[in-house]
């Protein structure tokens, strides 16, 4: 923690990724700033830059909590796992508020965000917001809370569970890394795609003869 000019004492939760509205950074950093009052040793690391960067720090000063935010900014992709190893929580994005346009989207095309799946490779557990696909793993697996994506009182919770029981979420968080390390490596998902192929070219096969 002290190379990333981070405070040992702290606990840091991270938000990673391509700052966007359609990511709900702003739900994000309005149920951190509920959780702070309560948990004066947190801090929210909010990983990556994008259009939406200005607006979520403007937020945090709005909620008096600028001091407990810290933007990184654009990191290289082989520093991103550093910082992800310094944090105990991993927050997904797709947290589209009352934005029925959004709702709409995720609903129809699922997400299966890369964020999530590096934050279990670095053994965090996750919170993330109930849309199809990657909520289906996170409760395969149980590595993770899945939260409705339209309540900051339904994630602001889920920080807290997390928060009042680390030992039992850093289990969660095992489970995530073990299966990335199973089912989820690019090796594993290499396989995969040519298992698929020779299905179809066999398939194909069968078809001419």
């Amino acid at each position: 923690l002290a190379e990333l000019g981070l405070d040992p004492a702290n606990k840091y939760l991270c938000f990673a990724g391509n700052l966007a509205a359609w990511q709900g950074g702003n739900m994000v950093v309005e149920a951190f700033g509920r959780l702070a009052r309560y948990h004066p040793d947190t801090v929210l690391l909010v990983i990556g830059d994008g259009q939406e960067k200005d607006a979520l720090e403007a937020k945090a000063r709005c909620l008096g909590i600028q001091g407990r935010v810290i933007f990184t900014g654009r990191l290289s992709y082989h520093r991103v796992p550093v910082y992800m190893n310094a944090c105990t929580i991993g927050i997904g994005g797709g947290w589209y508020g009352d934005d029925p346009l959004l709702k709409k989207r995720f609903r129809f095309s699922g997400s299966s965000a890369l964020k999530v799946y590096s934050y279990l490779a670095c053994g965090l557990p996750v919170i993330i917001p109930d849309i199809p696909d990657l909520a289906g793993i996170v409760r395969r697996v149980n590595c993770g809370l899945v939260v409705e994506p339209d309540r900051v009182e339904g994630l602001e919770a889920a920080l807290k569970v997390m928060l009042n029981n680390p030992q039992h979420w850093a289990e969660a968080g095992a489970r995530g890394r073990a299966f990335i390390e199973r089912e989820a490596t690019w090796e594993h998902r290499a396989a995969l795609i040519i298992s698929l192929v020779d299905q179809v070219k066999r398939q194909a096969g069968e078809l001419l003869q």
